[in-house]
């Protein structure tokens, strides 16, 4: 009895020690900052192309607008951008049609005067959807 109860005790010991030192240390948590960068801010267009795309920026908003259809809208806009990456992250609230409750999230990757950008997740009242293809086209300023 007292040789099982050690074996146990032993056991859990070892499992416990294991778990802590086998842990992968976790990434912090994305911060999200207000007043989007001047980096990417300002009005971005579609260079060569048949609807002629608008990607503008602002401080605190964002439009994505075509000559055709109806233009993506987001106010309250947030950003998230890692040091020395060339990729921003952007999220805002939707305006058009959800009166904000929609939230919409873009992967901005600047390469010295263009940006490519992809819609990479849209929220809307716990239900998501998810895209990972960026745009057939580059943005210029």
């Amino acid at each position: 009895m007292k040789k099982t109860r050690l074996v146990a005790v032993t056991a859990a010991v070892l499992m416990g020690t294991f778990a802590t030192f086998s842990t992968a240390e976790t990434a912090q948590a994305a911060t999200w900052h207000k007043n989007v960068p001047s980096a990417i801010r300002g009005t971005w267009k579609e260079k060569g192309g048949d609807l002629n795309y608008k990607f503008k920026i602002t401080s605190s908003t964002f439009k994505l607008s075509a000559r055709l259809g109806d233009p993506q809208t987001a106010n309250k806009v947030t950003y998230h951008h890692a040091k020395g990456s060339s990729y921003y992250y952007l999220r805002g609230h939707e305006t058009a049609y959800t009166s904000g409750r929609e939230l919409l999230y873009y992967k901005v990757k600047k390469t010295g005067n263009h940006i490519r950008i992809v819609n990479y997740l849209t929220t809307l009242g716990g239900s998501s959807y998810k895209s990972s293809r960026y745009m057939p086209f580059s943005f210029y300023k």
